[in-house]
């Protein structure tokens, strides 16, 4: 013969799936947790992407500015070198004349007008921060339009020529070295 099974003790059913909304809510908490601590890395990431971008820009803008002062140094000194202080001084300024940043790219280029210490006799210092938003880069070169003549590629000429498929101005700056 069977017995009977035991029906449970009253207080269990009175219990009426409070145990389980306890463990549903802390599954619930926990996993709104783990989501808001994951959009918090994305958007510190997001963040982070837009600073880089902004310095690399900003570093080419600074760049594009120490060309920009090359070239119009080559271009005042192309005759007379002995022009090199007045050229290094003009390379320094906007189109008109005056120390105020240039826009440039979505950018400002500037450039600094006293560099510490000074450049050696014969050569021309240019020193320039490129930025945008808050991101600042700065690069510096010198200028030297002394003539080193040497003996590999003498009698030879060298020539490049430029392709212009969009029919737009442009300027090319030529940094033509050989190193030992």
């Amino acid at each position: 013969m069977m017995t009977p099974t035991p029906s449970p003790p009253k207080a269990l059913h009175r219990q009426g799936g409070f145990v389980t909304i306890l463990a549903v809510l802390f599954v619930i908490l926990f996993v709104f947790f783990i989501l808001t601590k994951t959009l918090s890395l994305l958007g510190n990431k997001s963040i982070d992407s837009v600073q880089y971008l902004n310095g690399m820009k900003a570093l080419f803008i600074a760049e594009s500015g120490a060309e920009r002062a090359v070239g119009l140094i080559s271009n005042m000194v192309s005759a007379d070198d002995s022009q090199l202080d007045a050229a290094c001084a003009a390379s320094k300024l906007d189109n008109s004349n005056s120390a105020t940043p240039i826009a440039f790219a979505g950018g400002t280029i500037t450039y600094a007008s006293s560099i510490s210490p000074p450049a050696p006799v014969g050569t021309c210092d240019v020193r320039v921060t490129g930025t945008l938003n808050s991101a600042q880069r700065t690069v510096q070169t010198r200028v030297d339009v002394s003539s080193e003549i040497g003996t590999a590629g003498y009698g030879h000429s060298i020539s490049m020529q430029l392709a212009n498929n969009t029919n737009v101005p442009g300027v090319a700056v030529f940094n033509l070295a050989w190193r030992r």
